[in-house]
């Protein structure tokens, strides 16, 4: 009996533990898809709530978008080139989490601004900028 409970108790503990990681990885997936929304639908307040500091977000009286990452630094995105879109899988392995992009409109198929592109990750439900590339 003391070695099959010596066997099913480090099992259960690893199920356990694994459990826990699926619900959490569930979890901050989630919460990318809900920034997601809110970013597609211009609701940068709802989406700004969601990040934690340094990670930030902020309206400039011109409707442009000035996104600071989580290293501190900052990138403005003209109000003419938002929504920011969904993009999976990643462009940049280095940045984890959601991409997202905004591209703004174009002239004969050509876009008028260079692209930027936002990587969001979540970790506990935490937010972060991972990094913006233009």
């Amino acid at each position: 009996m003391r070695k099959l409970l010596l066997l099913v108790v480090p099992i259960a503990v690893i199920a356990l533990f694994m459990g826990s990681r699926s619900a959490a990885r569930a979890k901050d997936t989630f919460w990318g898809q809900v920034f997601a929304q809110q970013m597609f639908g211009q609701r940068y307040a709802e989406a700004a709530a969601m990040l934690v500091a340094p990670s930030a977000l902020e309206v400039a009286p011109d409707g442009s978008l000035a996104l600071t990452d989580r290293a501190g630094n900052s990138t403005a995105v003209p109000a003419a080139q938002l929504p920011f879109k969904v993009s999976e899988p990643p462009a940049e392995p280095r940045f984890p989490g959601r991409t997202m992009m905004a591209i703004g409109p174009s002239t004969g198929g050509i876009s008028d601004f260079p692209m930027v592109t936002l990587y969001v990750s979540f970790d506990g439900g935490e937010g972060h900028i991972e990094g913006v590339v233009r």
